[in-house]
């Protein structure tokens, strides 16, 4: 094994290890290529390669239209990272974290007067992913995960400390390009439950069975060897089968523009929305959210 291969390994047990003591909120979905790269597996033989590909973003979401008082803006970092990929197969892990924060409520004494906002809560959530490309060259990737998803109130006042193993398992279709346009997609199902062996007293998760579909739209505007400049717009829906036996949605939208260079660096600006009819961060009642404002997000894919 080379030095850099000890190195890569190391600091990805670090990585592993530094998840384990933290066991759904709110569903920050997953765009299609924050799960199903733009490297897709996919060799002609049996060859191995470790560490082939990283997704990685960092995003800030202020909402300047809300009609809940727990919601202010969010921070969140998500990556993606494959370990190996193995002929048409691929192993990978992810890891985000997520902050909540708030306005400042009758009652709240925040930190700084030139800054007025409450940290509400943070969430974890990570997971391990295997995907296998379908027929050669281009085509569909099936996608198999695990996951883990907790939330936790930094303050007091009624917060929930909802949390979710989740078993996942869909396919994304390949790429469609036609000229300067493309559109990438992804279909999931997943099961949520909070299994007995960790010994939890929190309640289940409200959703049990899911229905997940993304569509990302792009346009290549302007292409330069420094420069790329792509319009795009994202939809992502949630299909909810709740424990309660009806059905709920939750929406996610963004449109905007991502400008990027040859690197795989991409810097995002968007108007985005969020719709949902319980983000289940209360305990003692139903805490829809529907937010609307502007967005922030630096993105890299590549080796």
């Amino acid at each position: 094994m080379t030095a850099r291969a000890r190195l890569q390994t190391v600091s990805l047990l670090v990585f592993v290890l530094g998840a384990a003591p933290f066991a759904p909120a709110r569903d920050f979905m997953e765009r299609p290529r924050a799960v199903v790269f733009d490297d897709r597996p996919g060799f002609a033989d049996d060859s191995v390669a470790l560490f082939p590909v990283v997704y990685s973003q960092t995003a800030l979401d202020y909402q300047l239209f809300r009609n809940t008082p727990e919601d202010k803006f969010q921070i969140g970092h998500f990556t993606h990272y494959a370990i190996a990929d193995a002929g048409r197969a691929r192993a990978s892990i992810y890891y985000a974290t997520f902050l909540f924060s708030g306005p400042v409520n009758p009652g709240d004494t925040p930190g700084a007067d030139a800054a007025r906002w409450m940290m509400n809560a943070i969430q974890f959530e990570y997971g391990v992913l295997g995907h296998y490309l379908l027929g050669d060259g281009p085509g569909w990737t099936l996608v198999g995960e695990f996951g883990r998803r907790s939330y936790h109130p930094v303050r007091g006042g009624g917060w929930a400390e909802p949390a979710a193993d989740i078993l996942r398992g869909g396919i994304a279709p390949p790429v469609l390009t036609r000229g300067a346009m493309s559109l990438e997609a992804l279909f999931r199902v997943s099961w949520s439950d909070i299994y007995d062996f960790w010994g939890s007293d929190l309640p289940l998760p409200r959703v049990e069975y899911q229905f997940h579909h993304a569509y990302e739209l792009r346009h290549r505007l302007v292409r330069r060897p420094r420069l790329l400049l792509d319009p795009f717009a994202l939809v992502m829906v949630d299909t909810n089968v709740l424990r309660s036996g009806s059905i709920d949605n939750d929406l996610t939208y963004e449109a905007g523009i991502a400008v990027s260079g040859s690197g795989g660096g991409a810097l995002e600006l968007y108007i985005g929305g969020y719709e949902s009819r319980d983000t289940e961060q209360r305990k003692e009642r139903v805490a829809p959210a529907s937010l609307l404002g502007w967005g922030l997000r630096f993105s890299y894919s590549g080796r």
